[in-house]
């Protein structure tokens, strides 16, 4: 899907007065007013955030209220407990309230519902067993601000409930004691955008003067914080930057603990490692099992302890990534079968998903059609759902709208939960797509990539780029400056770089400056720019590189367009993976080291299927692999390896004793556990090459599909085609000169390399005369016999009426398959990855 490419307009005027009185860059005091920092005060207190400037707790309507019944509660030994939700902003809201609270000499406990026995939020279940354990005060986290009846529960059970929320209330609040939520139409507050953990945290202060524990357990509230996805202006902003401060001092045994099994060094943790290593590895607790070891990671002193549970809760992330794999793979499929032009909101359900992760799923499926996307997992009579939204959609707001037909739902703008029977989910998915198509128009259904500033290279000096870390931490609401530069040429030949071959390394330049460049998981575009003329547009985020103590500035690249020096329309450069995750396109189609490519390949390690032209080949490439990787165990298929070696190869391959397997003929069955399928050499039909890619089509894993065959090898194919299956004129050619010399010989039997000495033709005449002869031979008007040991021919002595050659399978099928390649080449090497998948899975039934 092509993506839009916004460009903000920054106000100039504006933007060198704020560089001019801050003594900041143009290029940052732009990326401020784009930001909406307009005036120096406000600039310099996103530049410089402070403790100090956090809002007083007592500026929420209801805190005094709050602290006073729990100040209560312990003054009278009343048993408190901590209701909280079960991902990383309820977690550690848990985590950080309760060790607050004992501070103060509460008797406290805490609860968190298992996901998939409960289900989100506060339940009455959960209540009964509160009342069950003498609690008399219950403080909810993370949770509660619609959960009316649960609350009502409470209320008869003769407990007393504090709900302290983020999400958006219904238009009735539960029944509580107090209720602190900044989303609330009459609180107050000055800053509506607290995760969770961070309204807990502001009754943590109101409760407490102990400025310098508070100040400690800022590591939790800047985790929670950064996991929900809150944005990070405002007292968000001021949490994050300190609260990393205290993450990166790693002085929590259960955070030191999650670094090292996520692989993040001392000083290393960022907003970028608490959402794609550390938060979801606590997720994982919540998700699979149940958040009670995430809590007691958070809050024991033991750091033996802590290790303990961080490698299992990293086991068990490895675990909802690949039940989260299967789930990807089946909701896609569901995907495809949509008219995408009428299904503006996504709405997939099935049976046995499983709940814990269809969050995440719902998330890739939304980032990938860039639709409202509801993912729903049923079972019996009920199914439980996770939404995500596109920036345009208010998704809270939209299941609103079919409230009608869910049981319950809660979240916000972005993201939501909901409960629905299973006999009204069809009615749902007709409903919500309705929603969705009169709310947005279609360019709102297009990706977007958001330009901050039109720079120029020049500009990105050292001095500029190392300012830009004013602007962190980065999040939702302060993105990462995105900078566009046009009209940029290569500099040398990109290169493929990283472990398994995903990323594009480039040098760039305007003509006077140039700049290294690093594409991650863009490989695919290393052809479009072997041209030597191509003029790439970039969105791109510059950076410092430090590489063995020397620092220079670099780019992070995002999105490219290539402009081709004969061609006015641009190609689209987003590498995005299209229809079934397992097929991908790996396009290598005439690189000038095919052999270092398969060096690459092989390093990996993964298993393999090579597809060369003919046998010959399949011990070529025997040679080349023995030379490059001598280890490679390989298996070697040729056109008349019997059926049986062919399935013990298969077998060796699945069980590890081979690393790959070369062919030149199809290997249209499953082989579990392969990783790369590469076409050394083209084939000659559509068919053929769905038969080929059969392994990686039917396999449960993504597989790459390699294309590195180039125009000498499409022009041999074509040479082999007609030497294999020569044409009628030459066919005629033959039978005429094998009749007159067979007649000349006195009806005496002619041997083949007479025949080919007699005869003038391109190529390899004994090869076109041998499968002329096999022509003949079907239609039994020529026959081949042994003389002296070498191959002969003869004509039947009896009158024979005439035949016609179509009468030949051989010829017939010659026939049509160099039809089909004649066609087939030019698509195979002109037309683009996207063509070729969408072309395969049009011909796989």
């Amino acid at each position: 899907m092509r993506k839009i490419w916004k460009n903000k307009e920054p106000d100039v005027n504006l933007s060198q007065k704020l560089a001019s009185e801050l003594g900041i860059p143009l290029l940052v005091a732009q990326l401020l007013v784009n930001r909406r920092i307009t005036d120096v005060e406000t600039a310099e207190e996103f530049l410089h955030p402070k403790l100090s400037n956090l809002h007083p707790p007592s500026e929420m309507k209801g805190m005094s209220d709050a602290a006073d019944r729990i100040k209560r509660a312990v003054s009278s030994g009343e048993k408190i407990t901590i209701y909280g939700d079960y991902d990383v902003d309820g977690i550690t809201a848990v985590s950080m309230l309760m060790p607050c609270l004992k501070r103060l000499g509460a008797e406290v406990d805490y609860y968190i519902p298992n996901r998939l026995d409960e289900g989100y939020g506060l339940s009455q279940d959960g209540v009964a067993e509160l009342k069950n354990n003498g609690c008399k005060l219950m403080i909810t986290v993370d949770c509660g601000i619609n959960a009316t009846e649960a609350v009502q529960a409470a209320n008869d059970a003769g407990i007393d409930v504090i709900i302290t929320d983020h999400h958006e209330p219904g238009e009735k609040l539960p029944p509580a004691l107090v209720t602190l939520d900044p989303k609330l139409a009459d609180c107050g507050y000055p800053f509506g955008n607290l995760a969770g953990v961070g309204v807990a945290f502001k009754l943590a202060q109101a409760l407490m003067g102990d400025e310098e524990f508070l100040w400690n357990q800022l590591d939790l509230v800047a985790l929670g914080t950064i996991a929900d996805v809150v944005p990070l202006v405002g007292e968000n902003r001021i949490i994050a930057k300190y609260g990393l401060a205290v993450l990166n001092k790693m002085e929590r045994a259960g955070i030191r603990a999650l670094c090292e099994v996520s692989n993040v060094k001392a000083g290393g943790v960022s907003g970028g490692t608490v959402g794609f290593r550390l938060g979801p590895r606590i997720n994982a607790a919540g998700r699979i099992d149940t958040a009670h070891s995430a809590v007691r990671l958070l809050t024991t002193d033991s750091y033996e302890e802590a290790l303990e549970i961080a490698q299992k809760l990293d086991a068990v992330n490895k675990e909802r990534q690949d039940i989260e794999k299967e789930i990807l793979i089946a909701a896609r499929r569901q995907v495809q079968k949509f008219d995408l032009s009428q299904e503006k909101g996504l709405v997939l359900a099935d049976e046995g998903w499983h709940p814990g992760v269809v969050g995440i799923v719902a998330s890739r499926i939304q980032e990938q059609y860039y639709r409202p996307t509801i993912i729903i997992c049923l079972e019996g009579d009920q199914g439980r759902g996770s939404a995500r939204s596109i920036p345009e959609f208010d998704i809270f707001a939209g299941l609103k709208k079919c409230s009608h037909l869910l049981e319950k739902f809660g979240g916000h703008k972005a993201a939501a939960g909901l409960s629905i029977a299973k006999q009204n989910v069809g009615k749902f998915r007709k409903e919500f797509s309705r929603v969705v198509a009169e709310t947005l128009k279609p360019d709102d259904l297009k990706p977007k990539v958001l330009i901050d500033i039109d720079a120029a290279m020049s500009g990105l000096t050292m001095e500029v780029v190392e300012q830009l870390t004013l602007l962190e931490p980065h999040g939702l609401g302060n993105p990462r400056p995105m900078l566009s530069l046009k009209k940029l040429a290569l500099r040398g030949v990109p290169r493929i770089v990283g472990k398994t071959g995903a990323h594009l390394q480039m040098t760039v330049s305007d003509g006077q400056n140039s700049l290294k460049g690093i594409a991650f998981y863009k490989s695919e575009m290393e052809r479009e720019l072997y041209d030597e003329d191509v003029i790439l547009d970039l969105a791109c985020r510059p950076f410092v590189n430090l590489w063995n103590d020397r620092r220079s500035v670099e780019l992070r690249v995002e999105e490219m367009v290539v402009h081709h020096h004969d061609a006015p329309d641009v190609m689209a450069a987003s590498a995005e993976i299209m229809a079934l995750s397992q097929i991908k396109i790996v396009d290598r189609r005439n690189i000038p080291d095919k052999r270092r490519h398969l060096r690459n390949i092989l390093a990996q390690g993964e298993k393999l299927l090579l597809y060369v032209r003919d046998d010959a080949a399949v011990d070529q490439l025997q040679q080349i692999v023995s030379k490059h990787a001598a280890r490679t165990k390989l298996g070697l298929c040729y056109h008349e390896t019997p059926a049986g070696e062919r399935d013990q190869m298969k077998e060796g391959l699945i069980e590890g004793e081979l690393d790959a397997i070369v062919s030149c003929v199809p290997f249209d069955m499953p082989l579990p556990g392969l990783g790369h399928l590469v076409f050394c050499h083209p084939v000659s039909t559509r068919e053929h090459f769905a038969r080929c890619c059969a392994p990686a089509v039917e396999a449960e894993k993504p597989v790459r599909i390699h294309l590195i065959f180039n125009n000498k090898d499409v022009e041999l194919l074509t040479a082999t085609l007609n030497q294999q299956y020569p044409d009628r004129k030459t066919l005629a050619n033959i039978y005429r000169k094998t009749k007159e010399l067979f007649d000349g010989k006195g009806g005496s039997p002619v041997l083949l390399e007479e025949i080919a000495a007699a005869m003038s033709m391109d190529g390899n005449k004994e090869a076109i005369i041998s499968n002329g002869i096999a022509v003949f031979e079907e239609i039994s008007l020529i026959e081949r016999q042994e003389m002296d040991g070498k191959s002969a021919v003869s004509l039947p002595t009896a009158p024979q009426e005439k035949r016609d050659l179509k009468e030949s399978q051989r010829y017939a099928d010659g026939d049509r398959i160099k039809s089909e390649w004649g066609k087939f080449s030019t698509f195979i090497l002109r037309k683009t990855a996207a063509d070729i998948r969408k072309m395969l899975l049009e011909t796989i039934p």
